[in-house]
């Protein structure tokens, strides 16, 4: 923890110190940061399946956690363990969240003892946008690392854009509302002038939020079928206390030929664990303490028209410690410490010729986990990923394909390792734009990909089976999509239509075996999944001060169980998999206040891979009113805009008592004000 803080208190020194130079330059002219938006959405043209969200769309949203923006996505389920406290994992087309690939500015969130990522973690204030891709990237400069995923969730830090030359710009943020909820950020971005960097533009940028949640919020507790009796209760243990900070340094050329950024960011939370509320026992005492430090950089350099490489660097080390002190043991408690570490690199060399793009990548990585449990195995994994990509694309046809080499070897410090890994793994895809002057797009791919088992999977206690294989993935999606704009541009309209059939062998699956309490993980399921996701979003343009938007998703996903014809699982669905979800929102943007309506629909679910009325869960719909107003105060004689703004939400408005995860009741109508300004 010492060596934590010394990192992060070091940086803000520099960062500070920088902010302290004497000026040299002050009435130089620096060239701004500006973030220019496409005229047609990235989503339309793509070959793969991207659904993305900018940052004006998310302020449309009552949006406090990454994972309430990314419930809005067609084909995402997001595991909601309750509040803002509870613990957030996204599975994208029935793949399962260890499939799904988290990037934070490009370079991935990691989680090698469970494969999961809580997307409840991130703080959702200064964010550019937030973009969710099939099968794989849309992004020819990425990371080996980026096609190693089924699905990848990348989310991207707020671009700074000062006013008429200025040195710094502040803004922040404070919110708060019912059950506790406290939350407040502040983001302070400083241009540096000194002779030195001349030619460069440098952005330090320094963040903070903290947040608060008693989480002690109301619900009804069921003690048998719908015509049984209920009570009244409050939610217990399911308080948070977190607190997020990042620091970083931008230098950007003046010519935009080489970029480099440095960004630390460190994350400590506790929280409650309220445990399933089951008949007349809702109390719970777990506790869980989570730190996440990271420093990664990011360096790009364009050689030429036709050359460019891109460098990426990370250290990572998250610490959990779990804490269960009424378990039943010679000890009188549980308590559980894991530490894991990642060095990682990654170099990407790119070629951009007329009609073809290729691209070569390699990373390389070393992670370990460490725990205080004893005869802890202690193991650690080195991990090669070499990528070639290509992409061909002349007027109406655009072919994408690549290949991905995976080594793996593990080591374990005490005891028998897992065994190594050797595989190769395609993809390919093709986009056809049949009339030249619609955009209007056939789109389809096809990816064979895997998942490693993680730690937790192989050494587990009582648990783990170093004989695992990967799961192996098949994907197969085909779609169109449509863009237009009207000749005046009075409205837009967007639309895709995706079918998708995913096939996963070798499926990782817990299975009982001595008893009740003692499982073992075994390579035994295989999984069929099929569906349709829909999207549709656009706006129209009553007058220049009045416009509407609307934006809106449907999915249907079958995925169901193929393993074992015998099985009372077989051709059933699989746990907590609706076969009908969706979303839809409607906004009023005037010059004088903005209005948005969002809901997220789910229908019914089954919480066991049987599907028997035993385990039915019904389905939801969570409907939110925001409703904001933004003040600017024009300085005449500084010539800049400072920006004063209110907003009111109310979630889940209708009251609707409903479970995304069973027994785990999500919070009734609540509120939420926040204030926000920007000097």
């Amino acid at each position: 923890m010492l060596q934590k803080w010394a990192i992060f208190i070091g940086l803000l020194g520099f960062l500070l110190g920088l902010k302290a130079q004497n000026d040299t330059l002050l009435t130089g002219k620096m060239s701004e940061f500006v973030v220019e938006a496409d005229p047609i959405p990235t989503q339309i043209f793509a070959i793969q399946p991207i659904q993305k969200m900018s940052k004006e769309e998310m302020k449309q949203i009552s949006t406090f956690q990454l994972s309430d923006i990314i419930k809005h996505f067609a084909g995402t389920i997001v595991k909601d363990y309750g509040g803002v406290g509870g613990i957030k994992t996204v599975s994208v087309r029935g793949l399962g969240s260890q499939h799904t690939g988290v990037l934070f500015n490009g370079i991935p969130l990691t989680d090698s003892q469970t494969g999961q990522i809580d997307i409840g973690k991130m703080a959702m204030e200064y964010l550019e946008s937030v973009s969710l891709s099939n099968g794989s990237t849309n992004n020819m400069l990425a990371s080996a690392r980026e096609h190693a995923y089924g699905a990848v969730l990348n989310i991207v830090s707020e671009n700074p854009v000062f006013q008429n030359n200025r040195k710094s710009d502040i803004k922040g943020s404070f919110s708060f509302g019912s059950f506790g909820f406290l939350n407040g950020s502040l983001k302070i971005n400083n241009r540096l002038f000194t002779s030195s960097l001349k030619n460069w533009n440098c952005i330090t940028s320094l963040v903070g939020h903290y947040t608060q949640f008693k989480g002690n919020y109301p619900f009804t507790q069921f003690f048998g079928g719908a015509n049984d009796s209920t009570s009244q209760e409050i939610r217990s243990n399911s308080d948070l206390r977190s607190l997020q900070t990042e620091g970083s340094i931008l230098f950007s050329h003046k010519t935009k030929k080489e970029i480099f950024r440095i960004h630390l960011f460190y994350f400590h939370s506790e929280r409650g664990l309220p445990g399933a509320a089951l008949f007349y026992n809702i109390e719970s005492d777990q506790r869980l303490w989570d730190d996440n430090l990271f420093v990664q950089s990011r360096y790009y350099k364009l050689f030429s028209k036709k050359w460019s490489y891109l460098n990426l660097l990370k250290y990572n080390q998250s610490y959990i410690r779990y804490l269960d002190p009424s378990y039943l043991n010679e000890d009188g408690k549980l308590e559980n410490k894991y530490t894991q570490n990642e060095w990682y690199i990654s170099n990407i060399l790119h070629y951009k010729g007329d009609f073809i793009q290729i691209s070569l990548a390699n990373d390389l990585f070393y992670n370990n986990l460490f725990s205080n449990a004893p005869q802890f195995i202690a193991p650690s994994r080195i991990s090669c990923l070499t990528s070639l990509s290509s992409e061909w694309n002349y007027k109406w046809l655009k072919i994408n394909v690549n290949l991905l080499h995976t080594l793996v070897f593990n080591h374990a410090k005490y005891g028998e390792a897992a065994p190594n890994n050797n595989k190769l793994s395609p993809t390919a895809g093709i986009s056809i734009k049949p009339y030249s002057k619609k955009e209007f797009y056939i789109r389809a791919f096809f990816k064979n990909i895997f998942r490693l088992p993680t730690f937790n999977d192989l050494y587990y206690r009582e648990v783990g089976n170093l004989n695992l294989k990967p799961e192996n993935t098949y994907q197969y999606s085909i779609g169109i999509t449509h863009f237009y704009r009207e000749k005046n541009d009075k409205y837009t309209i967007s639309t895709t239509l995706d079918g998708y059939f995913n096939i996963i062998h070798d499926k990782i699956v817990a299975i009982p075996s001595k008893n009740l309490f003692i499982w073992t993980m075994i390579n035994y399921g295989k999984v069929y999944a099929s569906g349709i996701d829909f999207t549709l979003q656009g706006d129209y343009k009553w007058s220049k001060k009045v416009k509407t938007t609307w934006m809106g998703s449907y999915s249907f996903q079958k995925a169901i169980d193929m393993t074992d014809p015998e099985s009372k699982t077989y051709k059933n669905q699989l746990p907590y998999t609706p076969l009908h979800s969706g979303s839809a929102g409607l906004g009023l943007v005037t010059n004088w206040f903005e209005i948005h309506y969002n809901a997220i629909i789910s229908g019914y679910r089954y919480v066991l891979g049987q599907n028997i009325p035993q385990n039915w869960i019904s389905g939801y719909v969570d409907h939110t009113i925001s409703i904001g107003k933004e003040f600017t105060i024009f300085n005449a004689k500084q010539n800049i805009k400072r920006k004063i703004g209110i907003k009111l939400d109310i979630n889940n408005f209708t009251n609707t008592q409903y479970q995304i995860i069973k027994n785990y009741p999500m919070p009734g109508r609540n509120y939420r004000i926040k204030i926000q300004f920007q000097l």
